[in-house]
Parts: C-alpha cells; sequence; structure tokens
C-alpha cells in the first residue's frame, strides 16, 4: 500500500534520512518513534508528497505521492498543530471536509457526538481549548474512509481526559484495518494502540519488527525483595547474570536476564544464605526499549 524503499532526504549537505526503507500493509498501526532531528516529520511529509526524496523510491497505492494528486487525496494526516479554521464553528468545520471530502454532511452531529463536541457545534473553534480542537481534527477522520492515515503528535497538548478519548477514538479507527503511522513522543499512548514499531535514529532505522517482539527482545526484568542485607560477594556474583542495580534501603535488587535464567539467580541467592521475600517480574515497556537504544545509539 505505502512503502519507502531505500530513502535518502539530504538538505544541502545535511543527511537528515540514510537509506531508510519500510511499509505499511492493510492493519498496520506503527509507532514511528524516535528524537527530535531523529527524521520522522521529513518522513511524513514524504509521504504526503511534501517533500521528494533525494534519492531512494516512495509510493502511495503504487504512485508517487509528490507529483500524483491522486495518491495524496488517498491520504488523511493529523499533524500536531490542530488543521481546524478558528473563524468557522465545530459543525462549519466538518461541513467543509465532508465537501471536500465529497462525502456526506447528514452524519456530521453523529462525529461530534463520538470526539465530546456535540454541545458546542455551533461555538467558534477560535474559543476552543487545544484539546478541544485537536479533538476536532481527529473528527475530520471519520467524515470519509481513507486509504491511510498519517498522524504526527495526535495526543500533544491533551490532558488526561482528552488523551484517554483520542486513544479510544484511534483504536476505533484501527479496527477498519486502514493502515496507520503514528509519531509521538508519548511511548505509553503508543504501546496501548500500535502493533508495529519502527526505531529511528539519526536517519536510520535501528529497529523495526511487531511490537510484541520487540518488547520481548530476548531479556527479562526481575525485582527480587530478600530480608537480609544483601553482601558485596553476592552482587558481585549476580553481575554475571546482568545484575543492574541494588536498593540497600528497601532490600530490593533489580536484574535483567536472558530469558530462562531466573532459577540459576535464585540458587546464587540461596548460596548466600539469604532468604528472598519475593520476586516479581517486571514488564518491558516501549520506553525501556527506547532507552535501550538510545544509549547504543549514543
Amino acid at each position: 500500500m505505502i512503502f519507502l524503499k531505500n530513502v535518502e532526504k539530504k538538505f544541502g549537505k545535511t543527511k537528515v534520512l540514510d537509506n531508510i526503507s519500510f511499509n505499511m500493509q492493510e492493519g498496520d498501526v506503527i509507532a514511528y518513534v524516535g528524537p527530535n532531528g531523529a527524521g520522522k516529520t521529513t518522513t511524513i511529509k514524504l509521504i504526503l508528497g511534501l517533500l521528494k526524496p533525494s534519492t531512494g523510491e516512495v509510493k502511495v497505492f503504487s504512485e508517487n505521492p509528490y507529483s500524483s494528486l491522486n495518491a495524496r487525496k488517498k491520504i488523511d494526516f493529523v499533524l500536531d498543530h490542530p488543521g481546524v479554521d478558528d473563524d468557522l464553528t465545530a459543525y462549519e468545520n466538518l461541513k467543509f471536509y465532508s465537501m471536500l471530502y465529497h462525502a456526506k454532511v447528514n452524519n456530521i452531529d453523529n462525529i461530534l457526538k463520538k470526539v465530546e463536541l456535540y454541545g458546542v457545534r455551533n461555538k467558534l473553534v477560535k474559543t476552543f481549548s487545544r484539546g478541544m480542537k485537536q479533538r476536532l481534527t481527529i473528527a475530520r477522520l471519520f467524515l470519509r474512509e481513507p486509504k491511510a492515515i498519517i498522524m504526527d503528535e495526535p495526543t500533544s497538548g491533551l490532558d488526561v481526559d482528552g488523551k484517554l478519548l483520542v486513544r479510544d477514538l484511534i483504536k476505533e479507527l484501527t479496527l477498519t484495518k486502514i493502515p496507520m503511522l503514528i509519531s509521538s513522543h508519548d511511548l505509553y499512548e503508543l504501546q496501548q494502540i500500535c502493533n508495529k514499531v519502527i526505531l529511528i535514529f539519526n536517519g536510520k532505522i535501528v529497529k523495526m519488527d511487531s511490537i510484541e517482539n520487540i518488547l520481548k527482545s530476548g531479556s527479562e526484568d526481575y525485582q527480587i525483595i530478600i530480608n537480609d542485607e544483601a553482601p558485596n560477594s553476592l552482587l558481585t556474583s549476580l553481575e554475571m547474570y546482568g545484575f543492574t542495580s541494588y536498593d540497600s534501603k528497601e532490600k530490593r535488587i533489580f536484574i535483567r536476564l536472558m530469558a530462562g535464567k531466573i532459577s540459576e539467580v535464585i540458587n546464587v541467592i540461596s548460596k548466600e544464605n539469604i532468604e528472598i521475600k519475593s520476586i516479581d517480574k517486571v514488564q518491558t515497556s516501549l520506553e525501556d526499549v527506547y532507552r535501550k537504544e538510545k544509549k547504543r545509539d549514543v
């Protein structure tokens, strides 16, 4: 549906994207993750046809989005600033986009209810908070069924309730199997929504897989609470298994292991005649994976 192959993008002598390749297929909800300046927004502009790659190929439904208006029409997008007209009401904004999309206007009220803006449908958008404007922007996605959706920081500036609502709205959109690419620094929200992850640093893709495989990543984190102070000999012995840190006040050992090694660690602790109070496996998060890759990049 959408693919990028060996794409490079330079601005002058500065290389912003370095030979990146990936594709978006039906049902894909991709978290596009990286620090500021990694190349995420440039990638989005290439897919939307706002930029032309220096080398490589970008295809949107078999067409070049930079030269094909037809390709660009198939994509809906939400950027990090609300794409609404302040001088129109909420209803008028959606009516305008309905006309632009050749979509039916008789569903606007239901969509406004969905994004919890029906009660202010006749108020000028200039009176709205940033969160309300962002929800109105997302409401546009329900006016028609685009072939693909691109989102850049869809929860930017939202309070807790706003984030929860937007998350639910995006999850509803995923049921349509429309391919989505979501760029955001809110890694917790991405983990709740997406089924694939692409990590990009300094214009290079460093990891790309299903979110399930990304979170497995071959290691397991444990928190082990013991009844006695851990002697240095124990901490030294645990280093070979991946000893991470020790909280002497709480008598907690944090350790990252290769999968299946916890029984060996228990034996090591037992040999020191130290009683184990509890063992809890700590769920790896997308933030953990990001921090790990960032350390490698540095």
